[in-house]
């Protein structure tokens, strides 16, 4: 049984979905989206850079993809290197997506706010994942800790699950959902990303957390029940 709605979770599964929240007025991640048919690649990159010029790191990434695979950090003068690497995510069928790398995630990291039934649950501290010198870590055990987020981030984190059911469905709540945040050049949380579509919970680090997803699919099966005995 899909408890989160489908259509949600193909949304969620290509990060096309940041310019829809974008739209929607939630704070971003500045994005920009490099599609295959891109004659120009080079002219688009330099015009993002034009865009944010305080920015002296991005990160090049496909728009589908998941444990940070062929997601690579480059600095502002390694603009052909970017630009080769755009390519080889265009040879593969994807959409190249590139975002400034915000200093921010070095000191704090990012946090991944984890709601049940629409209701916050838990958070974990991610520790930075790209290396300056190209390494990619995976997200393992010793890159996360527990952590309590702050009151603007949990209320960005609700807002950015309330658009969701705005844009894509009339949804009251989500079974689970994943919100990961950054905070920007002011210190303000801004949304990296969102999953939706893939359990990656954090559970073991976070003391009550499987608890309350029982009690979340608990009080789905109840309510199921409920609609049952009314229907007949």
């Amino acid at each position: 049984m899909l408890e989160n709605p489908l259509e949600v979770v193909e949304w969620g599964l290509d990060k096309h979905y940041l310019s829809d929240l974008d739209a929607y007025g939630i704070p971003i991640v500045p994005t920009y989206f490099v599609e295959p048919k891109a004659t120009d690649a080079i002219g688009e990159l330099k015009d993002f850079f034009d865009r944010y010029p305080r920015s002296r790191e991005f990160v090049v990434k496909p728009s589908v993809g998941a444990y940070s695979r062929d997601v690579l950090r480059f600095t502002r003068d390694q603009l052909w290197d970017e630009e080769k690497h755009v390519a080889a995510l265009h040879r593969l069928g994807a959409v190249a997506l590139i975002q400034p790398y915000l200093g921010s995630i070095e000191v704090l990291g990012e946090t991944d706010l984890i709601f049940f039934n629409g209701s916050f649950s838990h958070a974990i501290r991610k520790g930075a994942l790209l290396d300056a010198d190209g390494t990619v870590n995976a997200p393992t055990a010793n890159f996360r800790q527990s952590r309590m987020p702050g009151d603007d981030e949990i209320a960005l984190a609700t807002d950015a699950l309330i658009a969701t059911g705005k844009i894509v469905s009339e949804i009251s709540e989500l079974l689970y959902a994943r919100v990961d945040l950054v905070k920007d050049d002011a210190g303000n949380p801004i949304l990296l990303e969102m999953e939706i579509s893939e359990p990656l919970l954090s559970l073991p680090f976070c003391e009550g957390s499987a608890d309350r997803f029982a009690q979340a699919i608990s009080e789905r099966f109840k309510a199921y029940q409920r609609l049952e005995l009314i229907s007949v």
